[in-house]
């Protein structure tokens, strides 16, 4: 025996396939012999809590990788905010409010974490530890840059010295003077180091076509097409018009906020 709202539910899903009865059948046959989904499956947990795999005999080792797998899962949905606001048409305010809401939200607990590992790990296990991973290093992290590259023009991340030298020049030629590469140079040869080398040959093709889809879209050139209400920085909101909508003010804040978020990490 069915129920109203049970009948409601399936006089729904056959209105989904009115042209297709065969799909419905398809459909109907499927969740007949569908299995019931468990959390552990849904999340993946068994993999997911095997994928810790310490390099050395320290204890404090399990902190360090936990703590860098948890940091790229929120660099994975800081992402997918972004790119719900890059994608289709303009965002609505209230689609800007939301996914900045998340991506600060997700950002602070970044910024108020670092005590798990300057608290969590033991000074001397460090040490020892820590060579064992040579040449790997958090630089490494291509998501950390997808998000500085979806946030603005690859020109605003190019080197403040170099950055009249390449204001007009390729994508590769600004890409390779970005600022972060200065950083992973060896001072006594000038040469790039390993770190920065291994990085580059495994995700130069990649960010240099992410660079290109981003193109006209990204983060700050979207903010740009928004009303000049929206882009006054929080910090003269009290100049502004009374009439302004409290949800531009909003955006305005959290973009504000979102961008001393990313200087502070960097």
């Amino acid at each position: 025996m069915t129920t109203e709202h049970t009948d409601e539910l399936i006089e729904e899903l056959k209105s989904l396939y009115t042209d297709d009865e065969e799909q419905l059948k398809t459909k109907l046959q499927a969740l007949k012999y569908q299995k019931h989904l468990n959390y552990w499956d849904y999340i993946n947990l068994d993999v997911l809590l095997n994928l810790q795999q310490p390099r050395s005999e320290q204890p404090d080792e399990m902190v360090f990788i936990g703590y860098h797998q948890i940091t790229e899962l929120y660099f994975k949905l800081t992402l997918w905010e972004l790119h719900q606001l890059s994608e289709g048409a303009s965002p609505s305010i209230e689609q800007w409010q939301t996914h900045l809401g998340r991506i600060i939200n997700y950002f602070r607990v970044l910024t108020q974490s670092f005590s798990i590992m300057r608290e969590g790990i033991d000074g001397d296990q460090f040490m020892k530890f820590r060579p064992t991973l040579a040449p790997a290093s958090g630089f490494q992290s291509v998501q950390y840059r997808m998000i500085e590259l979806a946030c603005t023009p690859l020109i605003n991340l190019v080197q403040r010295e170099a950055y009249h030298t390449v204001k007009d020049a390729t994508i590769e030629e600004q890409f390779e003077a970005i600022y972060w590469k200065q950083g992973a140079i060896d001072k006594e040869t000038g040469e790039k180091t390993l770190t920065l080398r291994h990085f580059e040959d495994k995700y130069e093709d990649f960010l240099l076509d992410y660079v290109r889809r981003w193109q006209g879209h990204t983060l700050w050139e979207r903010y740009q097409s928004l009303p000049e209400a929206v882009q006054q920085d929080r910090d003269r909101q009290e100049c502004r018009d009374e009439e302004t909508p409290a949800e531009h003010l909003l955006v305005g804040r959290r973009l504000t906020l979102l961008s001393r978020v990313s200087l502070f990490l960097q």
